[in-house]
């Protein structure tokens, strides 16, 4: 079709529809920041990622002309789930398709759901085959959904381990949580000891991993910095309580860790 929905001439491609420069995952439960991963806040770059990974494929008014090509609303609301979504068609109190809102993270209220998809920003991530993502400076992904997404990205995009003809990427595998295997997100190399069925991949929580990563369970590890919480005001007593020089006792835990890291 050309950008007016027309059928395209003999010898002539049709527009293409284009890429975000960004990787993001859509989520039908929680909200993007629950899952590890950044909501889209900008319409620009919410119509950019609806119309690559959703309107792509819908014609929602029946018009002929695929929705990804229509200058489709997409107002700011509120006390609807956060980020960036478009309505599925049915959806209560809509009767105008296609359409897209933004809800602002201070007015937002409820999830994501099947008739409110949120897309969500990935986090920058690396693949790293030894040591494992923290003693390499990194962080564990350990939501099912964010690791489905960077794997989805980064792995399972070129791959079809079934000999389906489907790529793995647009498939519902398994993701489920092992203990006694390196920490994190990873998926199983095809031919790896004990696995018979791909495509396979699995999260392991770091108090239950046991191993690094490898050839055979690639990590995928979330290279954003780290950040430190700030070091709130104390002073260290050594004779007495805090309570009987005038001071508060600091009872949180992070709180503490964040203090004592942070003097002698």
């Amino acid at each position: 079709l050309t950008d007016s929905g027309e059928p395209e001439s003999a010898g002539v491609a049709a527009p293409a529809i284009p890429e975000p420069d960004f990787a993001y995952h859509i989520v039908t439960d929680g909200t993007c920041v629950s899952h590890g991963m950044t909501d889209i806040l900008d319409v620009d770059e919410c119509r950019l990622a609806m119309n690559h990974g959703y309107y792509n494929t819908r014609d929602q008014d029946d018009d002929g002309v695929i929705d990804a090509f229509q200058d489709y609303p997409i107002p700011v609301v509120d006390n609807l789930p956060p980020g960036c979504w478009p309505v599925e068609v049915g959806t209560p109190g809509f009767d105008t398709y296609p359409f897209a809102c933004i809800t602002p993270l201070e007015t937002a209220v409820g999830d994501c759901s099947d008739n409110f998809p949120c897309f969500c920003k990935l986090p920058e991530y690396k693949i790293i085959t030894a040591s494992t993502c923290e003693a390499m400076g990194y962080k564990d992904i350990l939501d099912v959904e964010a690791c489905r997404g960077v794997m989805n990205d980064g792995y399972y995009n070129t791959r079809d381990q079934d000999s389906d003809g489907v790529i793995d990427a647009f498939q519902d595998y398994p993701i489920p949580v092992v203990d006694g295997l390196p920490p994190g997100c990873w998926p199983v190399e095809p031919g790896t000891p004990g696995f018979d069925t791909f495509p396979f991949a699995c999260i392991t929580p770091l108090e239950t991993a046991d191993g690094d990563c490898s050839d055979n369970f690639p990590c995928f590890c979330n290279v954003e910095p780290i950040e430190e919480p700030p070091v709130p005001p104390y002073a260290i007593v050594r004779n007495g309580t805090c309570v009987s020089h005038g001071m508060i006792d600091i009872l949180e835990v992070d709180a503490c860790r964040t203090v004592m890291n942070d003097g002698s």
